[in-house]
Order: C-alpha cells, then sequence, then structure tokens
C-alpha cells in the first residue's frame, strides 16, 4: 500500500514527536491518488472563534486533512505516511512524527532543522515547549499546566488554555478526548498553522 494513504490512527503510539523536517524543499513522488472508499468516515472540526459561522474547517479522513469538507471537494491538505512523515499540499515533507520517550503518555512537536520543541500533547492538553516526564508528577502537573498549556480537550471541543473561562476555539463531530494521541497533537498544529496549516482563522492569523 501506498505509505501517503494511511491514517493518522494508523499510529498507535502514544509517545510521539512531532518534528518540522528540515528538507522541506524536497517532494515525494508517490504523493497523489485518493481512494473515494476512505473518504467516508472522518472528523470535521468547526470554527468556534471570533466570527465561525459552523463551517467545516477541517476534514480529517484516513488519507489525510482536507481544507474543509472532503465530500464537497474540498482540497486535499496534508497526508501523513505510515512513518509519521507528513506532506503539504504540493508534496513537499514538512513534519515527523517520532516517539521520544518510553514514557507512552508524552507527544511533542519540533522544529525545522532542530531539536527544539514546539507542543508536547500529555493526556488531553497541548503543552508549549519541551515537557519531560520526569516534570509530570502528581505534585508538579499544576505548575506545568498554569506554565505552559497552550489548548485543552473537553468532550467534542478544544479550548485555548482553561475550560473555565477559556476561549472555545475549535469543535469537532466527534470526542476529542477519546481521540488516538496523533490526532490531537494533529489537530493542535492545525489550530497553531503548522506543517501546511494556515491555522485557525482569528488565533493563529
Amino acid at each position: 500500500m501506498n505509505t501517503m494513504h494511511r491514517a493518522l490512527l494508523a499510529l498507535p503510539l502514544l509517545a510521539l514527536t512531532f518534528t518540522v523536517a528540515c528538507d522541506a524543499e524536497e517532494s515525494d513522488s508517490e504523493f497523489r491518488a485518493i481512494p473515494l472508499d476512505q473518504l467516508d468516515i472522518g472528523l470535521q472540526l468547526f470554527n468556534e472563534s471570533g466570527d465561525g459561522d459552523g463551517t467545516v474547517i477541517w476534514d480529517i479522513k484516513e488519507v489525510g486533512v482536507f481544507e474543509g469538507d472532503a465530500n464537497e471537494g474540498a482540497p486535499l491538505m496534508l497526508t501523513i505516511s505510515d512513518d509519521g512523515q507528513i506532506f503539504d499540499a504540493m508534496g513537499v515533507h514538512t513534519c515527523t512524527l517520532k516517539a521520544p520517550y518510553l514514557d507512552k503518555k508524552l507527544i511533542q512537536v519540533t522544529t525545522a532543522g532542530s531539536t527544539e520543541v514546539l507542543y508536547t500533547v500529555y493526556d488531553n492538553y497541548i503543552l508549549s515547549g519541551k515537557i519531560e516526564p520526569a516534570k509530570l508528577t502528581a505534585g508538579n502537573i499544576r505548575r506545568v499546566l498554569k506554565s505552559s498549556l497552550l489548548f485543552t480537550f473537553v468532550d467534542n471541543e478544544v479550548y485555548l488554555g482553561v475550560p473555565e473561562g477559556g476561549k472555545r476555539l475549535v469543535s469537532a463531530t466527534d470526542d476529542l478526548t477519546s481521540q488516538d494521541p496523533n490526532r490531537k497533537l494533529l489537530i493542535g498544529a492545525l489550530i497553531e498553522g503548522e506543517c501546511g496549516s494556515n491555522g485557525l482563522a482569528g488565533y493563529a492569523n
């Protein structure tokens, strides 16, 4: 099977690093060709920030991420391979998912050509910067959330910071807290405007 055409759910790791590729000028000749039978089931995301009007902003299908409703002909924006490589709409390699720790509760994101960590995803939280397992102890987790929390997943919604008094950014067609950690990471990157995403209007722009 073409490795471009597997879902983010095909990555079963619970602890990953999301790395922006340093070879962003390279393209992949295997990009393209979308099996239509893979467009039926997916996770649709809606803009709830600012002037969001309830339209589909992203549609995560088995083959990748579409900029709008895939079943209405929205363009393919990102594609994910079996080994965690992410490609933009032109087939340019932009990001990589990796597992940095034996602790299977962490997902992290690093920048192009470096080891700088942009985000850490832990449980239903997306945190800013590098958060190591040793920092996520029962006695320290509140301090980490207070200093580093970006987004929180609650039911089918994403909030900026904590839900209590926080700004609702995105809603979805399914429960987000039960999603594979890879999808949570991807949603965070979409909002932030990473890996070929234009970001959430009113937030990243």
